[in-house]
């Protein structure tokens, strides 16, 4: 049975790319300038087992971790109002058929973010990202893995939105053209 006739497209707006890269700062915002719903895959992840990612990851370690993101991604898929906005998380279109599982429901953004400002955003707050709880070098080289590992999913994206050019109009532009709205 083709994955289209199982996840019913309900017009999702998925935000991926790396840890960082500003998922939930950005769809957040987009979501309350255009008065649609937002969710977290990360918090709800973290409400349904009553535990940060951090700590379940410690606990279970990471492919226990991808297999419950899987989970937890198609539970939001199937609770969500039609024409929500996902933040995912970074690792989330790289795992277990995610990306082709999201582009069913809905359409996929990748924010690019350059390795510099990537780098600057996760020295202020890598304590809080399992992966990147390491010393300064170790997260340098783990993140330049994880770009060039991760890098091939992003790209599948439908919408390529670099950093630099990331504002309120132009997220506006690519959801219009997601929806087919004028």
């Amino acid at each position: 049975m083709p994955m289209e006739s199982v996840i019913e497209m309900k017009h999702i707006i998925y935000f991926t790319g790396m840890p960082g890269a500003g998922k939930t700062y950005w769809g957040k915002k987009v979501a309350e300038s255009l008065q649609l719903p937002f969710a977290d895959l990360d918090e709800y992840i973290e409400k349904r087992k009553q535990i940060s990612i951090a700590e379940y990851w410690a606990q279970h370690g990471e492919a226990a971790f991808r297999t419950l993101e899987s989970e937890c991604l198609l539970e939001l898929i199937d609770l969500v109002e039609p024409y929500t906005v996902i933040a995912c998380g970074g690792g989330t279109p790289a795992y277990n058929g995610n990306m082709a599982k999201m582009k069913a429901s809905g359409f996929v953004i990748y924010l690019r973010i350059g390795f510099k400002q990537l780098m600057e955003h996760l020295e202020h707050e890598g304590h809080k990202r399992p992966l990147f709880t390491e010393n300064k070098f170790q997260l340098h080289e783990k993140l330049e893995v994880l770009l060039k590992e991760r890098k091939k999913y992003y790209e599948q994206a439908n919408f390529i939105l670099d950093f630099e050019s990331i504002s309120l109009p132009i997220f506006t532009e690519i959801i219009k053209k997601c929806l087919n709205l004028p």
